[in-house]
């Protein structure tokens, strides 16, 4: 490859590294936004944690949902620095309290909540606490969480949905919103044009960031 070709490939591969970091960005963007919208519909605010006991890397967030793996038996996440596969923790504060636990991948939890879809969320939330605390934080609601699993939860968990996702139309596809709120994707979609809100894009989240 002579000089002039290499010269050519450089503002593609700084474009490429500028689009893998934008992605990272609106990653962990839509993650937060996330959790502070189950924080809004729940009234619970959650923090993954997860600082690596052999190099003492502290994971994002992001990292440690990626860093999980699909075996309902295994509950550690991977350390982005040197490999290390340790146990995250979640921490947590409600009006019941506050303190930490461990923290599952959705398929770990799910794994866990099976065969407990006749417990109300209060019953469900003492037996299984982690299971329970690490569904809501991947899925939002016992009713999401179940139904990944193909099985339908019958009780009721949240008040006055609609009210709680307005200030998040627009910052987040109405698919999210509608998952994590259990309203429809219609009404989301209905309720943000009414409010003359614009769909969430690419381009919005990056602007919110400040890229």
């Amino acid at each position: 490859m002579g000089p002039g070709m290499s010269l050519e490939l450089r503002p593609s591969l700084r474009q490429e590294v500028s689009l893998r970091q934008q992605n990272v960005l609106i990653q962990e963007h839509v993650l937060s936004l996330r959790i502070s919208l189950i924080h809004a519909l729940t009234g619970s605010e959650y923090k993954p944690y997860a600082r690596c006991p052999q190099c003492e890397r502290e994971l994002a967030p992001r990292e440690i949902i990626a860093g999980f793996n699909t075996d309902p038996n295994n509950f550690d996440t991977t350390c982005t620095r040197c490999g290390h596969r340790f146990a995250p923790i979640l921490r947590y504060a409600n009006q019941h309290g506050s303190g930490e636990m461990p923290f599952y991948c959705s398929a770990q939890a799910l794994e866990k909540l099976r065969g407990m879809e006749g417990l109300s969320p209060e019953v469900l939330r003492k037996k299984e606490h982690a299971a329970y605390n690490s569904a809501i934080v991947h899925h939002g609601s016992l009713k999401a969480a179940f139904a990944k699993i193909g099985v339908k939860y019958a009780f009721v968990e949240l008040t006055d949905p609609k009210r709680k996702i307005t200030p998040f139309l627009g910052r987040l596809p109405d698919t999210v919103i509608a998952e994590l709120s259990d309203v429809s994707v219609h009404s989301v979609r209905q309720l943000r044009k009414k409010l003359r809100i614009g769909a969430c894009s690419r381009q919005s989240m990056l602007d919110e960031i400040g890229e």
